[in-house]
């Protein structure tokens, strides 16, 4: 009798564990997306799990990432948060901060460790996020952590690509400054320049065009 006793109070004392535990871990992802960095630490201090995730597998660093919240970022970082940890879709903190233009998160990031390359489940990257966004600081920051500015999404799009089918000539200008292929096409044959032509975007499709132009005239020099 005095055994099952001690058996069930154990049980119990389990369960209320693993809940409180559980609860710490979900407090800690709300904190965290709104940016109360103070709650954040007193959490993390408390026991919460700096690497909990939602049942999609969000973590907080990705809710606090995709919110701008860079304290509670830095304080999820300097705890153990991983930063290349992916959710179901396969994004990553660096890939929704980018996405969203939260800069100042995107190097704190990369300064410990984010793979700037890393793909979501459709292949796209932090840098086709941010370039369809129009994020140019963001954009500029990627550029000089060694990005693979040619990398192709499912559908063959670069970042090039994206971004001339969003018209923005000052991210567009960084890509090719940055040794984006204005050559490569994407599934459907459409080069930068055709996906700005397509959209309307005219002065962006010109750029395209002498960027074009600029790149078969050095094909030919190197040839001869």
């Amino acid at each position: 009798m005095k055994r099952k006793w001690i058996v069930a109070v154990s049980l119990f004392v389990l369960i209320a564990v693993v809940s409180c535990i559980r609860m710490k871990n979900d407090c800690l992802i709300v904190a965290a997306g709104n940016g109360y960095t103070t709650l954040v630490q007193i959490l993390l201090a408390l026991g919460a799990d700096p690497r909990a995730e939602d049942t999609v597998g969000t973590t907080a660093l990705m809710f606090a990432a995709q919110q701008g919240q860079i304290h509670a970022a830095q304080a999820l970082v300097q705890r153990g948060a991983s930063v290349n940890a992916k959710a179901g879709s396969g994004q990553t903190a660096l890939f929704l901060a980018a996405v969203r233009g939260h800069a100042a998160i995107v190097k704190n990031l990369l300064d410990h460790g984010a793979d700037v390359n890393a793909k979501t489940i459709n292949n796209s990257t932090a840098l086709m996020g941010a370039a369809w966004e129009g994020h140019i600081a963001t954009v500029r920051m990627l550029l000089a952590h060694d990005v693979d500015v040619n990398a192709q999404d499912r559908n063959g799009s670069t970042a090039l690509n994206i971004a001339a089918r969003a018209g923005c000539q000052e991210v567009l200008m960084a890509l090719l400054a940055g040794g984006a292929d204005v050559t490569l096409k994407d599934r459907n044959g459409w080069t930068a320049a055709a996906n700005a032509e397509k959209n309307g975007w005219l002065a962006a499709a010109e750029m395209l065009r002498k960027a074009e132009a600029e790149h078969e005239r050095s094909s030919n020099v190197n040839t001869r």
